[in-house]
């Protein structure tokens, strides 16, 4: 029997790959991709975002309200609304990985232990807040599924130690600052106008 991976067309391993660039390392290889068979009924999917849905597992959304406070709309936003939340890096996640992580048949039929990832973002208090998650393709629809497993705040001195992710904070926080300055915004704006009554850039 054909694997899943070996029957997926140029344009659907173009999607999976998009996926991948931004939630796993971009070295990731493909194959190792475990293979989703939610019911479809259940995947969620986000406007204006094609290739890509997203699943909760039940019960671990429902930890995830009792014990973070989190609803499943507020997750969505935290990873698709860029205007309230910025991304400040993303990492495998092997302490998941090693403690809880299931094995699963991949995407070229073979059994491999499930990887596990993390995305960190923040807001515009400077709050940071990890997701964790994992990538499958669904074999109804060969689309990739972003399962997400926990999502919760975390406090800045956590990553303090890591100089790349805390690096990336700071300049996630200063973005938030620049764009929430209205002086600058205001004369930006005004440029703008002189630079479009002007003809634009000769």
């Amino acid at each position: 029997m054909a694997s899943l991976y070996s029957i997926l067309t140029f344009d659907e391993k173009a999607a999976i790959r998009r996926v991948m660039d931004q939630y796993l390392d971009g070295k990731f290889d493909m194959r190792h991709l475990g293979k989703a068979t939610y019911d479809l009924s259940r995947l969620v999917s986000i406007d204006n975002i094609m290739d890509y849905t997203v699943y909760f597992n039940s019960k671990k959304l429902l930890n995830i309200e009792a014990k973070h406070h989190l609803t499943k709309n507020q997750i969505l936003d935290i990873i698709t609304n860029r205007r309230s939340y910025k991304i400040v890096d993303k990492l495998r996640d092997k302490v998941h990985e090693v403690t809880d992580s299931e094995d699963v048949i991949c995407i070229d039929e073979i059994l491999r232990k499930e990887s596990r990832w993390c995305k960190f973002f923040t807001n515009n208090d400077g709050n940071l807040i990890r997701v964790v998650y994992n990538l499958r393709v669904h074999i109804a629809n060969s689309k990739s599924v972003l399962g997400v497993i926990t999502c919760f705040p975390i406090d800045v001195s956590v990553i303090e130690t890591n100089s790349r992710l805390y690096s990336s904070y700071i300049k996630a926080v200063e973005l938030f600052k620049r764009t929430n300055d209205p002086m600058r915004n205001l004369i930006l704006e005004m440029l703008y106008i002189i630079d479009s009554v002007n003809g634009g850039a000769k």
